[in-house]
């Protein structure tokens, strides 16, 4: 079986292109292999150089009476003895596509093409029920009868749903975001965290209860998502993301969600996105000491005072984490939590985790189409007020230039980044 990702941003340059007659010639693809499946990764610009070896990419336009042309259409021209695939994609004026894979003189059916970026749209190679089947209307009452229409559709609900998304961190944060995501009905979770789970998390986590205590979080967090969403696929990977198999099964998901203590797990799940095209949305939150209060009562020490934010990123492919604001990385010995932030609270975790998913909302609706950045700031009495940082890609940003390239990402020097 063959899928192909692709960029929202990579597919309206080509198209844009295509259309005032331009020759985009040919791109490199990466390669993701699970078993006997393959998935090909577009890089998520033009400005790519080819690699040698490389499978390619080639696109063009297909008038609208070819719609339904499948895999058999590219036999009735010469093929060639390719020595590496090649994916002939073929667009329509309109959404959808047909395709081959093109290998040894043989022209095999790609069986899905994931758009990343704005609609998450999923097309079907030369099926037509894909795009033209009537939509079922929303239902009346029960489950998801008044999510539908500010979610912008049944056809959004169900590109939502079938979303694999994958959590790093399932610790304040991502315990809310995985519940969260549990309840709207997305059907296949990866969670991965090595962490045991401590009495101190019981305020803050989503968890079936205290007995829950010294298990691994992952296990925790299945535990109640088994009961939030029992249709759900949840895979529980625990360990750090620094091992082969949390790094295989994150790469396997369409959307990346961060929520970790430490940097390096956002900077390599970053590197994961890049190198083969997902979505990226990490949260953080804080309660930091600022400088002392000016209000102290009479005769009283002056107290710290203390700053409540939260930092809610959402990358698109073209960007990295590095490029929207950065990563710590800060590699000294962790200390005591008390000496670098004054604590945690719920609900600034909420608010991160809330935020997040009206992100991921927006984009399956098709209104988020760029990386955003938001930063939230509130003070003791409650007053909130949010910041949207200036950012831009770097240039020569050494995780950017991974775009596309799949499992020969963790052959090469990348890996010395975390």
């Amino acid at each position: 079986m063959f899928n192909l990702t692709i960029s929202a941003r990579l597919l309206g340059e080509l198209r844009q292109l295509l259309e005032h007659g331009g020759a985009p010639g040919e791109l490199p693809l990466g390669v993701r292999r699970a078993g006997t499946a393959v998935e090909f990764v577009a890089p998520a610009t033009r400005a790519v150089t080819a690699r040698r070896g490389a499978a390619r990419l080639r696109v063009g336009l297909f008038p609208e009476h070819l719609r339904g042309a499948t895999h058999l259409y590219w036999h009735a021209y010469p093929i060639g003895d390719l020595p590496e695939p090649q994916v002939d994609l073929a667009l329509f004026a309109r959404a959808g596509c047909s395709a081959a894979v093109l290998h040894r003189g043989c022209a095999q059916p790609l069986t899905e093409v994931l758009v990343a970026g704005a609609g998450m749209e999923r097309w079907r190679p030369g099926r037509l029920d894909a795009l033209d089947a009537p939509v079922a209307a929303a239902p009346a009452d029960g489950p998801f009868s008044r999510y539908v229409e500010p979610l912008g559709g049944v056809r959004s609900l169900a590109s939502l749903q079938a979303l694999r998304v994958g959590v790093v961190g399932c610790s304040r944060i991502g315990s809310l975001f995985c519940a969260a995501l549990g309840r709207v009905g997305v059907g296949e979770l990866v969670l991965v965290d090595g962490d045991v789970l401590e009495a101190h998390h019981l305020d803050a986590m989503d968890v079936p209860g205290p007995e829950w205590v010294g298990a691994r979080k992952v296990d925790a967090v299945a535990a109640l998502l088994r009961t939030i969403a029992p249709s759900a696929r949840v895979q529980a990977v625990a360990q750090p993301l620094e091992a082969s198999a949390a790094l295989a099964a994150l790469a396997a998901c369409d959307v990346i969600v961060t929520a970790p203590d430490r940097g390096q797990p956002r900077l390599l799940a970053s590197l994961c996105a890049v190198a083969y095209g997902r979505v990226h949305l990490d949260l953080g939150t804080g309660v930091l000491r600022g400088e002392a209060a000016i209000d102290a009562p009479a005769g009283g020490a002056p107290a710290p005072r203390l700053e409540f934010g939260a930092d809610v990123r959402l990358v698109l492919p073209g960007h990295c984490l590095m490029c929207v604001g950065g990563v710590d990385l800060d590699t000294r010995q962790v200390v005591d939590w008390r000496r670098q932030r004054a604590g945690s609270l719920r609900s600034l975790n909420g608010m991160a985790a809330s935020y997040g998913l009206f992100l991921l909302e927006r984009l399956i609706a098709g209104d988020v189409r760029d990386s955003t950045w938001t930063r939230l700031r509130l003070d003791r009495r409650g007053d909130l007020r949010s910041e949207r940082p200036r950012f831009a890609a770097r240039g020569g940003c050494a995780v950017c230039a991974e775009s596309g390239r799949g499992d020969a990402v963790w052959a090469g020097e990348a890996m010395r980044l975390a």
